[in-house]
């Protein structure tokens, strides 16, 4: 799984291998130089900005400080170690130095696939990274979950390379305590060392012993990680939130892709190409078997592809591998340390445009109507306010921890009952209607055209008060229940 050997040369020129690989790494790194605009997004940096305002030592949040509907609940900050890195990102350079950080770490990452996918020959790593980063980049975002796709990435070159076992348990322990991704990892080795485990088994000219040491020293990280301000519970959070099965599944990136979107598409791309890739050759168990797991995930819950892209990268690395031809010519190398530094240029550009640019993508976002709400003090005391999922997380961003909020794509956090009002507001049911009453709300921001919407305004409790393209308030009529 390692990348293939260099060809000496006394002065460094890259091959155009190399240079394969830092385009992508570009690519990933302009991706992640845009302005934020991911609501989830939203919500960990105000918690990071929160803590940190809080002292040195993170002050994490135990219960909900946002919402009404779930004031005080308790809630389980899964991403806490990561939140509080990006707190003290933003408090040192403000929201364009987050753009930065969140451009690095997903440049990073798709470099790093990229040279997971290396071939030793230009057009094939070019396959092969494409495969990897089209099945899993459309479903990276500036989140937590950039460092828990890192950590995935890491445990496959530890164990792929046969590094030390023991640089499991840091990984491990930054994996736990800033994503809830870590299982992903735990399943990954186990695979492989059951992968490897068959291959001994049926060919007794197999010499490489299954890797069982890494799969002992990944527990080992995880009995580590217990060792946080949160104790054992970020451990057993995730299966916890089984309990909340039925919600999950309205949650779209916990259902499948949706193959007719644009993001669909790059992904259902890189699929076929890696199954031409694959089926060209037999793969030994210890590849294809953890390859299976993650298809079968990725197809169950489109959040999974993002993973699935990083278990391909050295997979589709080892069916199409060479050998690394001789080295450039003087002429070649010359090109190519012209094309190396255009491409380290482009990079300063790009985050230095992420830096000064705007920080935060609004199109999508009803901003003029939350102004119209603040200036006529609907977020007062007196007032309670309804708005989407994804307008909340926004909320929480702009106005801190002031209970404004009515939901949240937090569905881990929330109680039941508020997740199912919720989405009997999306269908614009009775049980939605019946819950703005529950929750004492006079004022609802709502995406248009909607059944909700619509099944407001022809009930003579309501009525419009103010509009934007794609959005409606509505507020009780004074006396009305």
């Amino acid at each position: 799984m390692s990348a293939p050997p260099k060809a000496a040369s006394n002065t460094w020129a890259p091959s155009l291998d190399q240079l394969i690989v830092a385009t992508f790494g570009l690519l990933g790194l302009r991706l992640g130089a845009r302005p934020i605009g991911d609501n989830s997004a939203f919500t960990h940096l105000r918690t990071g900005i929160d803590m940190v305002r809080r002292g040195v030592v993170p002050a994490i949040p135990r219960r909900d400080p946002y919402s009404f509907t779930a004031f005080h609940h308790a809630w389980t900050v899964q991403s806490w170690l990561a939140e509080f890195a990006i707190g003290w990102v933003n408090r040192l350079g403000g929201h364009g130095a987050v753009i930065a950080a969140a451009a690095v770490a997903m440049g990073g990452l798709a470099w790093l696939v990229a040279t997971m996918a290396r071939t030793g020959r230009p057009l094939t790593t070019a396959v092969a990274a494409f495969a990897a980063l089209a099945v899993g980049l459309p479903y990276w975002s500036p989140r937590p979950l950039l460092v828990g796709l890192l950590c995935l990435a890491a445990t496959i070159l530890i164990v792929g390379d046969r590094r030390s076992p023991w640089l499991l348990v840091p990984v491990v322990w930054i994996w736990v305590n800033a994503h809830g991704s870590f299982p992903l990892g735990l399943a990954w080795v186990g695979a492989t060392c059951v992968g490897a485990w068959i291959d001994r088994r049926g060919d007794h000219d197999h010499n490489d012993a299954p890797p069982w040491p890494y799969l002992g020293w990944f527990v080992i990280g995880l009995v580590a990680a217990c060792v946080n301000p949160l104790g054992p519970r970020l451990l057993t959070f995730a299966f916890s939130a089984f309990g909340k099965s039925e919600v999950f599944r309205s949650v779209i990136e916990w259902q499948s892709v949706n193959f007719q979107s644009a993001e669909g598409v790059v992904c259902l791309a890189g699929l076929a190409i890696a199954f031409v890739v694959l089926t060209r050759r037999r793969l030994p168990w210890r590849l294809a078997l953890p390859v299976l797991g993650f298809v079968v995930l990725g197809l169950y819950a489109q959040r999974n592809m993002a993973p699935l892209g990083v278990v391909l990268a050295p997979v589709l690395a080892s069916a199409l591998r060479r050998s690394d031809g001789a080295a450039p010519s003087s002429e070649v190398a010359a090109v190519n340390r012209i094309f190396a530094a255009v491409l380290a240029a482009a990079a300063t550009v790009f985050v230095v445009g992420g830096v000064v640019g705007p920080p935060l993508a609004l199109a999508d976002y009803p901003v003029k109507s939350i102004r119209w709400l603040e200036r006529n003090d609907r977020f007062g005391p007196a007032h309670r306010v309804a708005t989407r999922d994804t307008v909340g997380n926004y909320l929480e961003l702009r106005r801190g921890a002031r209970g404004d909020v009515f939901f949240d794509d937090r569905v881990d956090m929330f109680p039941v009952k508020v997740s199912n009002a919720y989405r009997a507001m999306i269908s614009g049911g009775d049980p939605g209607v019946r819950a703005l009453t529950t929750w004492n709300i006079d004022t609802v921001l709502w995406s248009t055209p909607s059944p909700f919407v619509d099944r407001l305004r022809v009930d003579g409790r309501w009525t419009v008060e103010f509009r934007q393209p794609g959005w409606v308030v509505l507020t009780r009529n004074s006396g009305q229940k």
